[in-house]
């Protein structure tokens, strides 16, 4: 990736730049007050991550699981596995992006909190894996396979250069955000996970370039809706054809930071509704009390 020579079209730096504004857009619109929807964008992320991997757990559902973990109680294991990738979000965004120096160690600390919940953790989560796997094509043989990706003996070596591209600046940030998770699923470093943890590194892309410092746009909600296009812009990336993958990842991006937008304006809008309605009825009941009382106060009486 060090070597990798890129020059954007004009239309294609057009959609990245828009992209970017917007995602500056929706961050310099979220007040402080609103640090909790903030947060609640990061989990939709996290959620709308797994579902691309086909792990559909409805918000309700995930509600109660979330609360019946934090109480003991016994949880299912897709519920579980939402959670699992909600924690690693977390780690990525709030603890691998505050890394002076971004390592190899990062990415498989984020793996290691993705691939927690299983009962072979110890021997897959954060593990770098040491034998061949491939993507499509059937469980025994790579023949007929969608992709296979490098030997592991050339693993460390690349996940050093990713490391390197992460630590980097001289890219447009979206543009380095999608090359950087093109190349984890390219790479296909660990056993399990891997889509799920290039997916979370786009968010450390973006805070460390200080594109996204407190809300992250949802890009996984979008491209979970369109999820052929979504691979076929893997193998755009893979097929040398990066700009398309960078355009398509870009659009992805201010598509997902416009809705985040409208959904804060919603519940700004509604903060304001309510707070009306309070002070309306605070002083309704005061004028009550007074009209209530059996001597009327003086003009100038404190009442």
């Amino acid at each position: 990736m060090a070597e990798l020579q890129l020059s954007l079209q004009a239309a294609t730096a057009g959609i990245v730049s828009g992209a970017e504004q917007a995602i500056r857009r929706l961050n310099a619109a979220a007040e402080h007050a609103l640090v909790p929807l903030a947060r609640l964008l990061l989990r939709t992320e996290s959620i709308a991550s797994s579902k691309v991997e086909g792990l559909q757990v409805e918000v309700r559902e995930l509600a109660l699981a979330d609360s019946g973990a934090k109480t003991g109680r016994r949880v299912g294991p897709a519920a579980l596995e939402v959670l699992t990738n909600i924690d690693a979000m977390w780690l990525a965004v709030d603890g691998a992006s505050q890394a002076q120096v971004f390592t190899t160690v990062q990415i498989t600390a984020i793996h290691a909190k993705l691939m927690a919940h299983l009962i072979n953790a110890p021997r897959v989560a954060g593990v770098i894996r040491t034998t061949q796997n491939w993507i499509g094509g059937n469980d025994c043989t790579p023949c007929g396979a969608d992709f296979v990706p490098p030997p592991p003996e050339h693993l460390m070596p690349l996940l050093d250069d990713l490391s390197d591209a992460i630590n980097d600046d001289a890219l447009p940030p979206l543009v380095q955000a999608a090359q950087v998770h093109a190349q984890v699923e390219t790479i296909h470093p660990f056993a399990d996970g891997n889509g799920r943890t290039g997916r979370a590194l786009v968010q450390v892309v973006l805070r460390r370039r200080g594109v996204a410092p407190d809300c992250v746009p949802p890009i996984s909600v979008v491209l979970a809706g369109a999820k052929e296009r979504y691979t076929a812009g893997l193998t755009d990336f893979r097929t040398d054809r990066v700009e398309a993958w960078a355009e398509h990842f870009s659009t992805a991006a201010g598509a997902a930071a416009r809705l985040a937008d409208v959904c804060i304006g919603r519940v700004r809008a509604l903060v304001r509704a309510l707070v009306r309605a309070l002070v309306r009825a605070l002083v309704e009941a005061w004028r009550s009390q007074l009209r209530a009382a059996v001597h009327v106060p003086r003009a100038e009486a404190p009442a």
